[in-house]
């Protein structure tokens, strides 16, 4: 059976072309907020008049404008879903050096179209300063705080204990090539985990291999993901606020939950 070819349609190739241009992408989002003519909107962005005249034209052409009678210039239904989609992209480009050594291959296809959720984030560098954000993150948590850990780092451990002997609701992700500090054990007795396993407020579930680090409460939320060698950096950590973030990170959670098997918190390892 012979291959079939790609072959891109002549139009995407034109709304391709209409959107490699910064001064044309500017005019794109400053449209996104409000109606505008030609004259405000070249003032508004600091743009050359004939050079907007320009671009304007080129994107009308593309579709992705359109002008009313009164010389209004406003999205068309395209442009407003280019806007919606292109900070998946733009996410990607900005972060270009470090999706140069991380893989993005453990996640859905549906979380990768919605990769623009993560434009507002912050990438922070350097173990010490994660884990003082995640010592944060998790002491703001109110309602529940899920986790998905390949690695456990003590002082967080300890402190998610702590947040659920207080009634916080907990959910924790383990894997089988998660890495448990010496005093796992204890800790889990001392705050009398298996006790609040029995009564659902510290819940466990376990998965072959964890191919992502996530951590989030209703407020916040941070993602590391693996390199290309297949290890979880948390070296370099997503973290956001944004509700589209929060909501992407919950997504992932709850399809990682839903994979996994019930479990005590000790795994059934021997410590």
């Amino acid at each position: 059976m012979e291959e079939e070819k790609f072959v891109l349609n002549p139009f995407v190739e034109n709304v391709i072309s209409a959107l490699s241009n910064e001064s044309r992408l500017l005019i794109l989002h400053k449209l996104k907020e409000k109606s505008e003519k030609i004259s405000s909107l070249a003032k508004a962005l600091g743009l050359n008049i004939q050079d907007t005249h320009r671009n304007v034209n080129r994107m009308i052409e593309a579709k992705l404008l359109e002008k009313d009678l009164e010389g209004y210039l406003s999205l068309t239904p395209l442009g407003k879903m280019v806007t919606i989609l292109f900070p998946s992209f733009e996410f990607v480009i900005k972060h270009i050096e470090y999706f140069h050594d991380h893989s993005l291959d453990e996640l859905s296809e549906k979380f990768l179209q919605r990769m623009g959720a993560l434009y507002n984030c912050e990438l922070v560098n350097g173990v010490v300063i994660v884990l003082e954000r995640w010592k944060e993150l998790i002491n703001q948590a109110e309602d529940y705080l899920k986790v998905v850990t390949t690695q456990a780092p003590l002082e967080s451990v300890e402190l998610a204990f702590q947040k659920a002997n207080k009634g916080l609701n907990v959910k924790l992700v383990l894997g089988e090539n998660t890495i448990f500090p010496e005093r796992y054990a204890k800790l889990l007795r001392q705050y009398n985990i298996e006790k609040l396993s029995v009564n659902g407020i510290f819940e466990t579930k376990i998965i072959k291999r964890v191919n992502c680090y996530l951590v989030f409460s209703e407020k916040e939320a941070s993602l590391s993901l693996s390199r290309s060698n297949g290890d979880v950096d948390i070296n370099q950590t997503f973290f956001g606020k944004d509700p589209l973030f929060l909501e992407w990170c919950n997504d992932l959670f709850n399809e990682i939950w839903e994979s996994g098997k019930p479990s005590n918190p000790y795994l059934g390892q021997k410590f």
